[in-house]
């Protein structure tokens, strides 16, 4: 009898761990993974600049500033500079917000917080001067099924608020030197 009893232990602890696992692959699979297209995986703006390097970097960073964004990474080796991440949307206004800058993951029933955004900017040094890149990343935290931080891409709207604040800021930036 104490050995069935056992036996029966052992089996009821297998089966659940396997029920465990399988309700966290369910909730895995709840995250939509539609294929996207190539235009939505690069949102990416480039802009070109007639400017010396040093004045494009000078005016990205003070562009950033201007549209609402704390520089976090600023390397003129590395020729790239990156924010903090930005609150875009509260809890409450979740959908409303985050859906005018990009296609939110499917999650079944989720309890978003904190959706924000990140903007990097590479620059590239050319023959004629100064070539940038601006790239924005949203994210939000989903905190009833999935508990972590989801990414996805933006839909250009960002990355063009950005740019016409860095394009204004080096121009302002290369007027001053002249």
């Amino acid at each position: 009898m104490y050995r069935v009893m056992k036996m029966f232990r052992t089996f009821a602890f297998v089966g659940a761990m396997l029920l465990f696992t399988g309700a966290f692959s369910l909730l895995s699979a709840q995250v939509d993974d539609e294929a996207l297209s190539e235009e939505e995986l690069n949102s990416a703006i480039v802009y070109e600049f007639d400017k010396d390097f040093d004045v494009v970097f000078q005016g990205v960073q003070k562009g950033l500033v201007d549209a609402g964004y704390e520089v976090d990474y600023a390397s003129k080796r590395k020729k790239l500079i990156e924010t903090k991440f930005r609150i875009l949307a509260p809890e409450d206004d979740f959908f409303d917000i985050m859906e005018q800058y990009g296609k939110i993951p499917y999650v079944r029933s989720p309890s978003w917080k904190n959706g924000r955004t990140l903007v990097s900017v590479r620059l590239e040094e050319n023959g004629s001067g100064t070539t940038i890149t601006v790239q924005a990343q949203l994210s939000a935290y989903e905190g009833r099924f999935l508990n972590k931080w989801l990414y996805w891409v933006s839909n250009g709207v960002l990355e063009e608020q950005a740019l016409s604040a860095i394009v204004a800021a080096v121009d302002a930036e290369s007027g001053s030197d002249l």
